[in-house]
Formats: C-alpha cells, structure tokens, sequence
C-alpha cells in the first residue's frame, strides 16, 4: 500500500527523529511504500491548519496514496473539531489510517468509534494540561512569584531571567 507517514512534535525542544525512526520501520516491516513523509515542527495539535498537515491533505484529494501511518491518533491533532474533519476527509477520500498504537479501522463500526474516543481522549489531555498551566500561574501569582509579561506586550521572547554570557569579561 502506498502511504503518506504524519509526524508533528508540539514544541522546539522536542525531536521528531524518533517518531520518525519509528514510523519508518513500522513502514518497512508491514510493506508500506512510503509516498513521503510530512511532518510538523513545533506545532500545536490544537492548531488546525498546519503546513505538513495541510500538503498531506492537499495530496490525499489528489489520491496521491492509500494510507495513512502515524505513531497515534493525536498526532494528527488535540482538537476535537479537527478530528471530525479528518474523519470527513478519510471517508471522503477512501484512505485508510494506520496508527501504530491503536487498532483503528475506519471501515468498521468499531474502529470508528475507537477513532472517535482517541480525538476526545486528546482533546481532554489538551483541556486538563491548559487548566494546570494557569492553575499554576494563579499560584505562583499569590505568592509573588510571576513574572509574567505585562499585559499588551508585544514581546515574544521567553521568560525568564537573563542568563550570563560564558565569555563575559569581569570587570
């Protein structure tokens, strides 16, 4: 079968190599061809447009490939509302998701449904992580410890303090 491999890492400090490593082997012990990979770089799965997401869709409704491999289902994303698009598109299109982890096959009932319960799932990891974040940040502010952004910055530079330069000269 030919297949296009989906890979997305939510932020810089993550590596996709692994994934990767691992979608391509999955490929080559099943006998997959692999049409090409697309991939997402520091991306939210919240985001719903996205450039390796978009291309891989571009391509499917050109019927460039019969599959698609990911490592799990919210790799495509954490966004309820995408899920149901995505799953529009496969049935749309005929194309086949094979995800490494889950046994989902979206020509059954059932694979639908654990299709359906995987989007949610992400959906809800997605919700509860947001909720600890500004649970942590309402904290951290009645201790005095925030050191946010003002508000209205137009400042994207991380925060924090500034770090010592390793050649500095002592004055």
């Amino acid at each position: 079968m030919k297949v296009a491999v989906y890979a997305r890492v939510s932020t810089s400090k993550q590596n996709i190599a692994q994934q990767m490593a691992a979608l391509v082997s999955f490929c080559q012990r099943e006998g997959h061809d692999i049409f090409m990979d697309y991939i997402d770089k520091a991306v939210s799965g919240s985001q719903i447009n996205r450039k390796g997401l978009d291309k891989m869709i571009e391509d499917g409704l050109l019927g460039r490939f019969d599959g698609i491999v990911v490592y799990d289902v919210d790799r495509i994303g954490r966004n309820w509302e995408l899920g149901v698009f995505f799953e529009k598109f496969l049935t749309d299109t005929g194309i086949e998701l094979i995800s490494m982890r889950d046994n989902i096959d979206m020509q059954s009932a059932n694979g639908r449904l654990n299709y359906r319960i995987k989007c949610v799932v992400a959906a809800f990891e997605r919700e509860a992580t947001v909720e600890k974040i500004k649970l942590g940040v309402q904290r951290a502010k009645k201790e005095g410890k925030y050191r946010g952004r003002k508000p209205g910055s137009k400042n994207k530079k991380p925060i924090g303090r500034p770090r010592k330069k390793k050649n500095a000269k002592k004055k």
